[in-house]
């Protein structure tokens, strides 16, 4: 998974690069490679041959610096071509900051160690997760976890509306009555993403994994919660059946128990969904963007301009495509060649970057404070309707 200011690249590159693509040329050039693949496809009709003469397939294996380049090296070139102009239109409009909440643990512990050996009734347990509506993620960055011996434990990640486990990873406690922390790099969670539309996620482990062990969880000694701006949490206890691994997601009880697990927590900005379901309103940018890099490309060839395989005129011509007329013609001559001025295709690209970022990113939409997501909870995560039941769980907290 590779996020870049705001958006999954592995997701969101192959979404757009199948939007628009290269068209065979119908007249026979010798060795010309023959086109494949993602290459040619083309899923709004316009293949970028049809934006721009210098978006020529032949012109750009004229270009490229390899004259003896292999078909499936030509196909790879014209498909890392294309990322790169993706790259570009994108980081163009997403321009926001990405972090929203750096990293921090869902609750703090204070000085005074405390342990309360949680017993193992045979249900699967942990924190409930509610994440923000709109384009943002949660990344769990890690957790810690507090047994009372060594043992080995899968930790599972469902969400109420899928049956199979979204992930699950097998973790090591080494010694008991030590935080063992256990690095997560692969498990960000969306409201909405290819896998589910909205839902709760249920992040924890089957107590019977420890019963098997003779272990058990570590509660421990709190000196407070801590709140998110994108997502709502609660411990929770549900029945289980560990044979089958699930658990009743319908009913499941609340309580201040941490059930020995403390997740690091951070939010930030991902547009990925959104982009992704929205392909075809980047056609026309992702055109621009590519006559662009096409002829930057011929203009910096050092296998067309070396062997003067492009006129001084014909180069001129690009660069004026490329910048446009001279704004504040200096002389007579340019005065009566550059009129009327005309707006160079860096300056149309801008203009619509500028019109896509409203699109995508409206004054009214950028807020300074967000909102938290669990509505009716208070600062310190938890909620106040639960705070006044099940006092005998809350042992040792100061709230």
């Amino acid at each position: 998974m590779a996020i870049s200011n705001g958006f999954d690249e592995s997701l969101v590159i192959p979404a757009l690069t199948k939007r628009k693509g290269w068209k065979q040329p119908t007249v026979a050039i010798p060795n010309f490679p023959t086109l494949t693949g993602d290459v040619i496809t083309c899923q709004s009709g316009l293949p970028f041959n049809l934006d721009h003469a210098a978006c020529s397939p032949v012109l750009l294996w004229k270009c490229q610096e390899d004259n003896g380049i292999s078909a499936e090296d030509f196909n790879q070139y014209l498909l890392d071509l294309q990322a790169s102009v993706i790259m570009d239109a994108l980081n163009g409009i997403f321009m926001m900051s990405q972090i929203i909440e750096s990293p921090r643990s869902i609750f703090s512990k204070n000085f005074r160690t405390a342990y309360k050996p949680i017993p193992n009734v045979g249900d699967f347990c942990g924190w409930q997760i509610n994440v923000a509506e709109g384009d943002y993620a949660v990344k769990i960055e890690s957790v810690g976890l507090i047994m009372s011996d060594s043992c080995t434990v899968t930790l599972y990640l469902y969400n109420d509306v899928i049956a199979e486990p979204l992930w699950t990873k097998d973790v090591t406690v080494v010694a008991g009555q030590n935080q063992e922390v256990i690095n997560i790099d692969d498990l960000i969670l969306h409201y909405s993403d290819d896998t589910h539309k909205t839902g709760t996620f249920f992040f924890g482990y089957y107590q019977d994994d420890l019963a098997n062990q003779g272990v058990q969880a570590l509660d421990v000694y709190l000196d407070s919660f801590n709140g998110f701006n994108m997502m709502g949490y609660q411990c929770f206890q549900a029945k289980s059946n560990y044979t089958d691994k699930t658990f009743v997601r319908s009913q499941y009880e609340t309580n201040y128990r941490t059930f020995g697990l403390n997740l690091e927590i951070s939010s930030y900005n991902d547009f990925t969904n959104t982009i992704v379901r929205l392909a075809p309103q980047f056609d026309r940018l992702l055109g621009m963007c590519m006559t662009a890099k096409c002829i930057t490309e011929v203009m910096t060839s050092g296998r067309i301009n070396d062997g003067q395989n492009i006129s001084q005129q014909q180069f001129e011509m690009l660069f004026r495509t490329l910048e446009g007329s001279i704004q504040n013609p200096n002389t007579r001559n340019e005065f009566a060649v550059n009129i009327p001025y005309r707006t160079g295709l860096k300056n149309k690209i801008e203009r619509e970057m500028w019109r896509m970022t409203q699109t995508f990113l409206p004054d009214d939409k950028i807020m300074v404070t967000i909102p938290p997501v669990n509505e009716g909870y208070n600062n310190k995560g938890y909620s106040r309707s639960r705070y006044s039941n099940g006092m005998e769980d809350n042992w040792g907290y100061q709230l």
